[in-house]
């Protein structure tokens, strides 16, 4: 049995990279060739907006939105993460 260098996985490797980008480039055009999602029976975007009764973001009919996180909360008070996740955090105005 013949022993595998490193020549042979780079090379091997290399084909198997190439595969996916080309094959990730042909679902990109199917993806842009295909029509945008369709109108209401007016023919403008997704209908009508309905009116928030909360007051935070008004949205076409059979739409959601979950709230994740608010500005201008103050969270000394709330535990969170040691691990930021690339949040950033810069001197401010004190509250």
């Amino acid at each position: 049995m013949d022993q595998l260098t490193r020549r042979d996985v780079l090379s091997r490797w290399g084909g198997v990279t190439a595969g996916a980008v080309t094959l990730g480039f042909g679902g990109l055009r199917l993806f842009s060739e295909t029509p945008s999602l369709r109108a209401d029976e007016t023919g403008q975007g997704y209908g009508e907006l309905v009116r928030d009764r909360k007051r935070r973001v008004d949205l076409p009919a059979g739409f959601d939105y979950s709230v994740i996180s608010r500005s201008a909360k103050d969270v000394r008070r709330i535990p969170c993460s040691g691990k930021s996740g690339r949040m950033a955090a810069f001197a401010g105005p004190e509250i």
